[in-house]
């Protein structure tokens, strides 16, 4: 993003510039004008045009300076007059100039950073529930791509990257890296779009994790039949959440505290046993830093199934995939040592 940063601040200085410049052109014809109307005793009109032929280097010779003090003075406007405008019109060639090249070598060099990317994270859709799942990935320093057609929407982010274009277009996802992604999310609000996104995707990339989004009912079926691994339908959820606030309004909070826990003292976090993993063939009353870290194990995945609170003699496996609760320092500790 620090190229699209500079971009705009270059962007930024040329209007800049160009706006300084053409005041300072205008003060030289108002400059000029005045100061041939007094000193030739032209009308205001006459003395307008002599002044725009002379800084313009037009020179119709219609109206020319009779006096010595005249010519003195259209000698020493004529070159800065010449300077001025043509360093203006050079400055408004750049700007077209850019305005036509520059959206192009941006899109160039946005795709050769993201194929740099790897176990980044994919959102189709920069609306109202993409931007808050950008802002939710960036809290946890996650590279993210974005993919939208709307350029209106984007912004400078660290961390983030845009592509200008159709989801459902398999060039574009390949343009993302996603094959090289950890996870993608169709959540631009049209359940058609959606739904091609996840069958794009899972024929592009049969391992990556899918999250897709969806509005009308019945959609969530037509998703996960496409290849989605989960489904989120915001609008159900926010009203079952503020069904729940009336009922229960301190179950409520806490489970809001959870899970905005990365930004205060606690979260829920997953942790994933891979080969070589210590933690791999013990049992769970056997394992000390849960207890020494104060960490509540609330689920365990394994395969196809999630088992929610497991047994003190739960035996862990490879691959299984272990959902904590707890404070965000002793989390990140605790992560540390499993990795």
């Amino acid at each position: 993003m620090v190229e699209r940063i500079r971009y705009v601040v270059s962007r930024h200085r040329l209007w800049a510039r160009l706006i300084f410049m053409v005041f300072l052109l205008f003060s030289i014809l108002l400059v000029g004008s005045f100061g041939i109307l007094w000193i030739e005793g032209l009308s205001l009109l006459d003395a307008v045009w002599f002044t725009v032929v002379t800084v313009l280097t037009v020179g119709y010779g219609d109206i020319v300076p009779h006096t010595t003090q005249g010519r003195i003075f259209a000698l020493s406007l004529l070159p800065l007059g010449v300077s001025v405008a043509t360093y203006s019109l050079a400055t408004l060639s750049v700007l077209l100039i850019e305005e036509t090249t520059s959206d192009e070598a941006r899109r160039k060099r946005m795709l050769k950073q993201i194929q740099r990317l790897e176990n980044h994270f994919i959102v189709c859709g920069y609306g109202r529930v993409g931007r808050r799942i950008v802002e939710e990935l960036r809290e946890r320093d996650a590279n993210v791509v974005v993919i939208d057609r709307d350029t209106s929407r984007f912004e400078a982010m660290e961390r983030v990257y845009f592509l200008e274009g159709e989801a459902t277009d398999d060039s574009i996802l390949l343009g993302a890296h996603v094959k090289k992604a950890k996870g993608i999310v169709a959540a631009t609000p049209d359940d058609a779009v959606n739904v091609f996104v996840v069958i794009s995707a899972r024929a592009l990339c049969p391992d990556i994790h899918i999250v897709g989004r969806a509005e009308a009912p019945g959609v969530e079926a037509k998703l996960l039949q496409a290849g989605a691994d989960q489904v989120i339908n915001p609008s159900s959820l926010s009203g079952t959440k503020m069904a729940m606030a009336l009922l229960r309004p301190r179950s409520v909070d806490y489970i809001d505290s959870i899970l905005k826990g990365y930004k205060g003292d606690f979260r829920i976090d997953e942790v994933t046993l891979k080969h070589g993993n210590p933690l791999i063939g013990k049992r769970y009353a056997d394992v000390e830093q849960f207890r020494a870290h104060q960490l509540a194990l609330i689920a365990v995945g394994r395969r196809n199934e999630l088992m929610h609170a497991p047994d003190r003699d739960f035996i862990f496996a490879e691959d299984d995939t272990l959902v904590l609760f707890g404070e965000r320092e002793k989390m990140i500790q605790l992560e540390r040592i499993f990795s």
